[in-house]
């Protein structure tokens, strides 16, 4: 491995404590870097590479955490199917568009921005005030 490639991996491992993912977050980073990319700009891409993968993870153990608190099957109380469905069709457009990609297709958010023509920021943004209009409307449902 070359030295260079090394110090990376070392710098996203202080971040990640793990060196497999390291390995992963230098090879996603030297993949997208732009022609000419400087020695800092790699450092730094790297280093956002590592805190995203990071803020991931953690991201996932609250989940399973969560999931791991909800009620059994048979306890939870059953939610009207098409209520949702009929709400999130009375969703204006980016929002309907953006959680349908997000949670009925399962796309990523860059496919998400991608397939919208937008940036990943914003169709975080679009998913995120469509969920809240989704919630209002099915706390305002009979």
């Amino acid at each position: 491995m070359d030295p260079f490639r090394e110090r990376l991996v070392l710098r996203a491992r202080r971040v990640l404590g793990d060196v497999h993912e390291a390995e992963d977050v230098v090879q996603e980073t030297l993949i997208k870097a732009p022609a000419g990319a400087t020695e800092g700009w790699l450092y730094a891409a790297t280093y956002r590479g590592a805190i995203d993968k990071l803020r991931a993870r953690e991201r996932r153990a609250r989940a399973v955490v969560e999931l791991s608190r909800r009620p059994r099957a048979e306890e939870e109380s059953p939610f009207d199917l098409e209520a949702v469905r009929g709400r999130l069709a009375s969703l204006d457009d980016p929002y309907r568009t953006a959680i349908t990609l997000r949670y009925l297709e399962g796309l990523e958010f860059p496919e998400v921005a991608r397939r919208m023509g937008t940036i990943e920021r914003t169709a975080r943004t679009w998913v995120g005030r469509g969920l809240q209009k989704l919630r209002d409307a099915l706390g305002d449902a009979p």
